[in-house]
């Protein structure tokens, strides 16, 4: 029980420094998205069509470790705000020192109830023979910070502050934390 507490708490900091790194942005700086303008052969009106030119890019990470651990983190974000964040946990009930699903539920019935009617957030967990799998979605288009900071135990004075969630604040605290960068979607598979 005693690996489990701690992995829970791992990943319960993990997130909030997630979730605080964008507290260090100024709060008078504005984000701006560069245009193209293109005008079409000439009519009787002018008609301008505008672009934006920033696309939305997607990174992988991951932890793993073969005792019984695969926890992956995918970002999909926009300049450096980051637009979606899926998080997929695959925890071997020995790595968490648990030797059964039953035991598992219990240990996570109260976590997992908190991100039930969370706008913009979507949660499941199973719990298999040897194993629990848990999908977490944040979509940052549609969650308010403010409502799911409490979920990782962000004070709600400094969620009112958090504007955004930087992508490469982000990826520096996960790689602080033992997370690698996958490439081509080369994930590590836990037997």
């Amino acid at each position: 029980m005693l690996n489990f507490l701690k992995f829970t708490r791992r990943i319960t900091i993990l997130l909030a420094l997630l979730l605080l790194v964008a507290c260090t942005k100024n709060e008078s700086e504005t984000q701006t998205t560069s245009t193209k303008e293109s005008t079409k052969a000439p009519t009787t009106s002018s008609e301008t069509t505008v672009a934006p030119t920033s696309i939305i890019k997607t990174h992988n990470y991951q932890l793993f470790d073969s005792k019984g651990l695969d926890s992956r983190l995918i970002y999909h974000y926009e300049d450096d705000k980051v637009i979606k964040q899926k998080t997929e946990n695959i925890v071997l009930y020995s790595f968490l020192g648990i030797t059964d699903a039953k035991t598992a539920e219990e240990a996570y019935q109260a976590q997992a109830q908190q991100y039930q009617g969370l706008e913009g957030v979507a949660y499941s967990i199973q719990y298999n023979s040897d194993r629990m799998i848990e999908h977490i979605e944040v979509d940052y288009e549609k969650a308010k910070i403010s409502e799911i900071a409490h979920i990782i135990g962000i004070p709600s004075e400094q969620a009112s502050k958090i504007k955004f969630i930087s992508f490469k604040e982000s990826q520096k605290i996960l790689e602080t934390n033992g997370y690698t960068e996958i490439k081509d979607n080369q994930f590590q598979q836990l037997p």
